[in-house]
């Protein structure tokens, strides 16, 4: 029986970790007499070990190595290589989150312990996002802004042009209703200005519908952001999603110098008799 306190320690991931291990493994009659890959783990403590058999109980014949004192010192060795090469402490990382796994937490209790994690952390980016957006989006609607008050501008002044236009057309048409001469000098001129007031009308009216546009591209280029921004928002936070991100596997290696062996030892297994028949049985079949 060999057990043992293993201390895994990562001053970068601030882990600082310690765990007990009892390992039972049979003896043989080999060169080595104990080879540790076949060990099993025990879930008890060496407190828990008795100290007298049980009654009546009856001892299997000793392996010869078993006997030999020099043999513990080696499987001593043997056993904290063992433990060096094969017991790393394995946690679950999320790459998305920067996170990993406590010693011992499973992988569910992991995925559900990271949502509210998730939830800070999607919140935040949302808020970089945010501020990421604000200066284009800002100048947008101050464009939008200035654009309507263009708009407006270029309305009114149509409007009062068109008015005009409407005077002067209805004063020279009043003239000759009245009795003056059609082609007086007065009566052309009339003509002449109404015919300027409504070419500036028309222009006026294309003004008018040039400021509408730029106010409509403005309101789509604002659109476009938007989506723009939207997008870019889900598509950073769908890879912040515990429930469906496949996690890496960090193995944290023990130090041999963070091995402390507590037992390496004789001890015995108990067996049923039955078991032991059984056993023997099945050895004699095979050979």
């Amino acid at each position: 029986m060999g057990a043992a306190k293993l201390h895994y320690m990562d001053d970068k991931q601030k882990l600082d970790e310690s765990r007990d291990v009892v390992m039972l493994v049979p003896i043989d009659n080999g060169a080595t007499g104990v080879d540790w890959t076949q060990a099993k783990t025990l879930d008890i403590t060496v407190d828990e070990l008795e100290k007298e058999p049980g009654d009546n109980a009856q001892f299997a014949n000793l392996p010869v190595a078993a006997a030999k004192a020099k043999n513990y010192a080696l499987w001593n060795k043997a056993f904290v290589t063992w433990l060096f090469q094969t017991q790393k402490l394995d946690l679950f990382e999320s790459q998305a989150l920067g996170e990993r796994s406590k010693p011992g937490e499973s992988e569910r209790d992991f995925r559900i312990r990271l949502q509210q994690t998730a939830r800070e952390q999607r919140d935040n980016m949302a808020a970089a996002l945010r501020q990421k957006y604000a200066p284009k989006m800002a100048a947008l609607e101050e464009r939008k802004r200035r654009a309507g008050l263009a708009a407006e501008q270029q309305k009114a002044q149509r409007n009062q042009s068109m008015m005009q236009t409407a005077v002067s057309v209805g004063a020279g048409l009043l003239s000759a209703f009245m009795g003056r001469k059609a082609l007086s000098v007065t009566t052309m001129n009339k003509a002449a200005t109404a015919a300027r007031q409504a070419g500036r009308s028309w222009k006026e009216s294309q003004d008018v519908e040039q400021a509408s546009e730029n106010v409509e591209q403005l309101a789509q280029q604002s659109a476009e952001l938007e989506k723009q921004f939207d997008a870019e928002l889900a598509n950073q936070q769908s890879k912040m999603d515990p429930a469906a991100e496949q996690f890496n596997t960090v193995s944290v290696r023990l130090k041999k110098a963070n091995i402390e062996v507590k037992l390496v030892a004789l001890a015995w297994a108990p067996q049923s008799e039955r078991a032991v028949l059984l056993n023997l049985q099945l050895a004699s079949q095979t050979s």
